[in-house]
């Protein structure tokens, strides 16, 4: 009996870990260089410069880091201790996962342009409505942890190579299991083979309902477009595709 219940939880946690792994590594990578080798005062400029150009450059990172929304949260939790503008730390924590360069790039040889077109419009939108609502919140703190300032490269190596196991095995640890395991828990109150015909296209409700499902689950960029692909090949609602794309991959 324990077994049964455990067993599609645990299934979903391991293969939610598995998809997130290749770009979790990647995002605390760059999270640990970010430490390493730029001042808070650094990041804080490229990130929050006058006018909109900081706006610009956080979006185009975002567009250039193909990372998923598990892989996006240690970088952000970078920049904020180096008081980068909150509202340009959500669009770059909205945006990077739902325009991923790697998602789009099979996206094209995948999915009808127009979809995908409708898709990239979404999460456009979606980003600088984020942008739009908390650009008026006040900075986020910073810490008063100090940043390495070797100057040799070895020694900066050895301090990015620091700075990543750390961040490895601090919060973003805990996000992770977070995040994984409330998926897990997720998995068990939705049958997804019973909810099918509730997504066709001539369903009201299958937008809600895919945010439902998709909200509390980790959805790898890629792994969101293969799912676009099979959900367009099964004629299920455009509502639905775009559910999954904004909630379940950002």
């Amino acid at each position: 009996m324990l077994w049964t219940i455990l067993y599609t939880p645990g299934i979903r946690f391991f293969q939610g870990l598995g998809a997130a792994a290749p770009t979790l590594l990647l995002g605390v990578v760059v999270a640990g260089l970010l430490r390493a080798m730029a001042s808070p005062e650094q990041i804080r400029r490229f990130f929050g410069g006058p006018d909109r150009r900081g706006l610009a450059r956080t979006f185009l990172i975002a567009v250039l880091l193909p990372v998923g929304s598990l892989g996006m949260l240690p970088v952000v939790r970078e920049m904020a201790r180096a008081r980068v503008p909150l509202a340009n730390l959500v669009l770059l924590a909205v945006v990077a996962p739902l325009l991923s360069p790697l998602s789009l790039a099979y996206g094209l040889t995948s999915v009808p342009g127009s979809t995908l077109a409708l898709i990239a419009t979404a999460a456009v939108l979606v980003g600088l409505s984020a942008w739009l609502l908390v650009r008026r919140q006040a900075e986020q703190g910073v810490s008063s942890d100090p940043r390495p300032t070797a100057t040799t490269p070895p020694r900066r190596t050895l301090n990015a190579g620091i700075a990543i196991s750390r961040i490895a095995s601090g919060m973003t640890l805990v996000d992770v299991l977070v995040a994984l395991g409330l998926g897990a828990v997720a998995a068990m109150a939705f049958d997804t083979h019973d909810m099918t015909h509730h997504l066709a296209e001539s369903s009201t409700w299958a937008g809600p309902m895919m945010a439902m499902v998709a909200l509390p689950a980790y959805v790898s960029p890629n792994t969101g477009i293969m799912q676009m692909y099979g959900m367009e090949a099964m004629q299920f609602s455009l509502t639905a595709i775009l559910a999954l794309h904004v909630f379940g991959v950002g």
